[in-house]
């Protein structure tokens, strides 16, 4: 279209300028440069454009006559009555007056069963135990005095160094010498053996024979009980320089301390033998050498060494049908009284393995050493008692064993005898000789009689009952078995009322099996519908007592092996609940049939005082008793307005049954009650008296009553005093809109908002405000603030965090909520709660990295040359805000362009620095990139990014909206251009 408008104009020219001119030729057609200023964008924003509201007025600032801007605004709260939330719910309580009065109260009774007590008859045993064969220890070698060669040779006819002939079989005379034994002084030897040795240092054979014969002291032969000498015969002879042994055996012996040897025999018995007569050959002897070994005697005075004597026996039991297996034993002693006739300390090493002293598991037998005086008596006794006995069920004895160990008599030398002994008494009875031993604990076979226990029950009422049918009771018996140690041998019960009747005419009768704890046997029985027959006991004339009776039989079983716990008990619990009757037969003594009790107000509000503006008391009451009766009602908390009389009403019954019903109006009373622990209900005290006919012997039943209801219906007060429980009163909701904050300023937050509600009331008690704002902006974002404050102290509510409110641009705020009323004082129904809200939000913000001012689009259309040189962009800016930025100019052939998500994103042309009030103006050339944009119709937005106000530590600084200021910014744009005919088509 350009094209078609430059050649129109070039036409036009030819035409005026030459008639006859000649068509020019394209490389005729001239070019030329021309310069275009193109307005891009004018505006001045202020503040009065920004804030156009009737909400935004500006108020004083500082104390130079500045103002700033603010929005302001005031809302009314519409005030709220109590109403009518003073009241309490109905209550109702009904009580009857008659026979059901006529009650039995529970009872228990415990009573324990326990075993007779389980023992055995003391028993003992005497055991004479001789110290029998003795043994004695083995003598040390003893040698006699050297023999001499010139002792048996007579060499007196023989030079010095002479050779001599001794001949064959050259007898010797009678050698004698003494052997004395160091542990014996007499024996008599049962056994054992003389062990002589004949050492021959002779320089020639000595025998054979060679005979050496036992002599005693007197050089009498000693002989055995065998009849034979005692004595040793070497049939072979000894050569020098040799020995030979023989043994004389002592069986049957008696030999002294010193024993004489008798020596006889030859020399040279193989044949002569020379010899020289010389000094050696003089001196040359044999010995005798002499030992005791294996020494066993009847008697003897000798050192005794340790001497062992073993016995071992059983004390049978006296027969009894109790027979035990393992029994602890409760009272129990063993007397061990000991008579030594041994002239011989020693000691008697008992065990009892009957007796188990280790309540460990594992046994560990009785045991005792007992040391004994020589020739004295010794008695012990010990305590049994927490020691098991522990027999064979089917043999009853008692094993028990000791040794008596004599102490080495070394070195002296006592005489004693192989009857010598030591005599044993072992006994076993109780606490003392002669009782029972008894146990506490028991395994094994038991005997006892059936255990019986009987007692009574008190069953006294306030009426002499002569029977009556149970309409509500029961009895539970429990049982606890702590004898059984085990669910073996356990034993049965049996237990008898005979005072209860059930309705076939059958007195309870029970019979259970006792296992035993933790298995306590619980048995329940239901009365209801049993008949009590009750025993009487007249005291005097006007008083009595009435019981029942129970009897119980405990049988244990006998034919088995059980364990028991003998110290235990069977222990009886008959709990008889309560009871109440259907019927009663019997005396009755009542005089006018008092019936005193509360109403309780289950209500959080504690009255004081409460006028009644409505409400009534209705009395129901049905005449069951068939009598003539008056109740008189009165209830001490209601009184009348006037004169603080409290309620008072009568009704005379008649004879009928039908309910009577009697509804009083309680508007001209009041309630005053007393203020105590406020965590309890409050109680209205009633008494309602009963007259009835006179006392006389019949028969009643639950049926005859007089029914009593009472019922507080409806009530409502016109003021209440005291502490009042919460009342809430709904505030209306308050729906205010915010629309004269521009929407202009993006990325800025108020800084000092403040929304105040003033709080009117008058309640005479706390008024707890329970409050909600919420604000709302067309993105859909929400901010609230809750309040909860007592307006009665302090009406000014000062909403906190009020600037989050504004700060998201709402659209509208709106605050609901209630107002709790509660606490000590006094409340009317005509009180109430108003007020007003106000909102003041200063122009006074904070400039946050995101804040900017959006100026809308404007179309610029300008014819532009098509072949473009340069352009540049001029800015004019009068910036009187107290803020800078940038201003950035945006470019975009539609303005969806410039929406936020848009696909396309706009161009940026330039981007001026705003600077804070100042004035200035800049120049920015745009590159070739940009030329395009200019070829056709073009928009061009300003978007102002503004830049806050920091300190010196780099922190936002509020910036304010003064009247004053405003932002003026002109924008145009420099084109220069290239107009070219020759390439123009015709």
């Amino acid at each position: 279209m350009k094209k078609v408008i430059i050649m129109g104009i070039v036409t036009v020219s030819l035409l005026l300028n030459n008639c006859q001119m000649k068509l020019p030729e394209e490389s005729d057609l001239p070019s030329w440069s021309v310069t275009l200023e193109v307005p891009l964008l004018e505006k001045a924003i202020t503040l009065d454009e920004l804030l156009d509201d009737s909400l935004i007025v500006s108020i004083p600032y500082g104390t130079s006559g500045d103002s700033i801007y603010a929005y302001e605004d005031e809302v009314e709260i519409e005030k709220v009555e109590v109403g009518d939330q003073l009241n309490i719910g109905d209550i109702e309580q009904s009580f009857t007056q008659s026979v059901d009065d006529v009650t039995v109260d529970g009872s228990t009774k415990h009573y324990s069963s326990q075993l007779e007590e389980v023992g055995v008859d003391p028993v003992g045993e005497n055991v004479s135990s001789e110290l029998g064969k003795i043994s004695l220890n083995n003598t040390d070698s003893e040698s006699t005095d050297p023999i001499l060669l010139t002792d048996i040779i007579d060499l007196s006819g023989v030079l010095e160094g002479e050779t001599a002939i001794i001949s064959s079989e050259t007898s010797f005379p009678t050698i004698y010498r003494e052997i004395t034994f160091d542990n014996f002084s007499n024996a008599e030897f049962t056994s054992g053996e003389l062990v002589i040795n004949i050492v021959n240092n002779l320089v020639i054979e000595l025998g054979a024979p060679v005979t050496i014969r036992l002599l005693d002291a007197d050089s009498s032969v000693i002989y055995g009980s065998d009849g034979d000498s005692a004595k040793a015969e070497w049939t072979a002879g000894i050569q020098s320089n040799n020995s030979a042994m023989e043994i004389i055996s002592l069986t049957g012996k008696t030999l002294p301390g010193t024993v004489i040897l008798k020596i006889t025999g030859v020399v040279c018995g193989s044949g002569p033998q020379d010899i020289v007569n010389n000094e050696t050959t003089r001196n040359s002897s044999f010995v005798v050498q002499v030992q005791a070994n294996d020494l066993e005697v009847s008697s003897a005075k000798a050192i005794i060494p340790e001497q062992t004597v073993d016995t071992t026996g059983v004390i049978t039991l006296v027969e009894s049908d109790n027979k035990v297996q393992t029994a602890k034993i409760k009272e129990g002693t063993l007397a061990i009284n000991i008579t030594n006739n041994l002239p011989i300390d020693a000691n008697l090493d008992l065990t009892i393995s009957s007796i188990d002293v280790s309540e460990d598991v594992g046994k560990q037998a009785f045991h005792k050493i007992i040391p004994l005086m020589a020739n004295q008596s010794s008695n012990n006794a010990y305590s049994l008692t927490d020691n098991l006995l522990v027999m064979d069920v089917n043999d009853q004895k008692v094993e028990y064993s000791y040794q008596i160990i004599t102490i080495d008599t070394d070195p002296n030398k006592v005489l004693v005898s192989e009857t010598d002994g030591v005599i044993v008494d072992i006994s076993l009875y109780g606490g003392n000789p002669g009782e029972e031993i008894t146990f506490s604990a028991f395994e094994g076979k038991v005997c006892q009689d059936p255990i019986i226990e009987e007692g009574e029950i008190d069953v006294t009422s306030g009426s002499k009952i002569t029977s009556a049918t149970v309409s509500s009771g029961s009895m539970t018996i429990l049982i606890r078995n702590n004898v059984n140690l085990t669910e073996i041998g356990i034993p049965h019960i049996t237990l008898n009322i005979p005072e209860f009747r059930d309705p076939s005419g059958n007195s309870i009768h029970e019979v259970r099996d006792l296992y035993p704890e933790p298995n306590t046997t619980i048995v329940s029985i239901d009365l209801i519908g049993c008949t009590l027959l009750p025993n009487t006991v007249d005291v005097s004339v006007d008083s009595f007592t009435q019981n029942i009776t129970y009897n119980t039989e405990v049988i244990i079983p006998s034919d088995e092996i059980a364990s028991y716990n003998l110290l235990g008990a069977i222990d009886v619990d008959i709990d008889v609940s309560d009871l109440t009757f259907s019927s009663v037969t019997g005396f009755f003594n009542q005089d006018a049939i008092v019936e005193e009790n509360t109403i309780e107000i289950d209500d959080e509000t504690k009255i004081e005082e409460a006028m009644i503006s409505s409400g009534d008391l209705v009395l129901t009451v049905i005449n069951n008793v068939g009598a003539i009766a008056t109740v008189n009602f009165t209830v001490n908390e209601i009184v009348k307005k006037t004169d603080n009389t409290p309620f008072q009403y009568t009704i005379n019954l008649g004879s009928g049954t039908e309910p009577v019903v009697h509804t009083i109006p309680l508007r001209s009373y009041k309630i005053q009650l007393p203020i105590g622990d406020l965590s309890m209900n409050q109680e209205i005290n009633y008494t309602s008296i009963v007259n009835l006919p006179s006392d006389e012997a019949m028969t009643l039943t639950f049926g005859n009553e007089i029914n009593v209801k009472v019922q507080l219906k409806d009530l409502a007060f016109s003021r209440v005093t005291g502490y009042i429980d919460t009342v809430i009163v709904d505030i209306d909701s308050i729906e205010q809109d915010i629309d004269a904050l521009p929407e202009e300023l993006e990325g800025i937050n108020l800084t000092n908002v403040d929304i105040i509600l003033d709080f009117d009331t008058n309640i005479g008690v706390p008024v707890e405000l329970n409050l909600m704002l919420v604000s709302f902006n067309d993105k859909g974002d929400t901010s609230r603030s809750k309040i909860h404050q007592n307006i009665t102290s302090n009406p000014r509510v000062i909403i906190p965090n009020a600037a989050d409110l504004i700060n998201i641009k709402p659209r509208k705020i709106i605050a609901y909520g209630s107002a709790s009323v509660g606490g000590t004082g006094t409340v009317s129904t005509d009180q109430y709660v108003g007020g007003t809200m106000y909102i003041t939000v200063p122009m006074e913000m904070e400039i946050l990295e995101n804040a900017e001012i959006n100026i809308n689009p404007k179309l610029v259309q300008e014819d532009i040359p098509e072949e473009l040189e340069s352009i540049k962009l001029y800015s004019k800016m009068d910036n009187k805000f107290e803020f800078g930025g940038d201003l950035e100019v945006l470019a975009a052939k539609d303005t969806v362009y410039f929406e936020e998500g848009s696909v396309i994103s706009p161009d940026t042309l330039a981007i001026f620095h705003l600077l804070p009030d100042s004035f200035f103006t800049d120049v920015i050339y745009l590159d070739e990139s940009k030329f395009l944009l200019f070829q056709d119709s073009l928009y061009i937005k300003a978007k102002v990014k503004l830049l806050g106000l920091r300190d010196e530590n780099d922190n936002i600084i509020p910036s304010r909206l003064l009247k004053s200021d405003s932002l003026a910014i002109q924008l145009y744009g420099s084109i220069k251009g290239l107009i070219d005919l020759k390439g123009n088509d015709n």
